[in-house]
């Protein structure tokens, strides 16, 4: 997960996805918006890293259930990356994450 955080590139499931969002929204929320009344430079720097990363985890979510990255920037759409199941079987964004284990073996 990590190697590939800012990559536009594959496919996410929808715990990763979790994993990655929820705490970098309650990281912003609780820690840099704050500090950026202080720091300006640091919270202006710190704010670009996480939008890269949430656009970068939602571009890789919305390629697992089949669609486009810029389907991420419709209002609401980031519950439907939460709860939707995505496709099994590889698609045209690259392989699927749920048999790589299988592919390995």
């Amino acid at each position: 997960m990590l190697p590939h955080i800012l990559s536009f590139e594959g496919r996410i499931k929808r715990g990763e996805y979790a994993i990655t969002i929820l705490p970098l929204l309650f990281l912003n929320n609780l820690v840099i918006i704050p500090v950026s009344d202080h720091e300006p430079l640091f919270g202006f720097l710190a704010l670009l890293l996480s939008f890269w990363v949430l656009f970068a985890q939602g571009a890789k979510r919305c390629h697992d259930v089949g669609n486009n990255g810029w389907y991420q920037i419709i209002p609401f759409y980031s519950l439907v990356m939460l709860f939707k199941k995505g496709q099994f079987e590889d698609n045209e964004f690259g392989p699927s994450p749920y048999i790589e284990r299988f592919r390995a073996e």
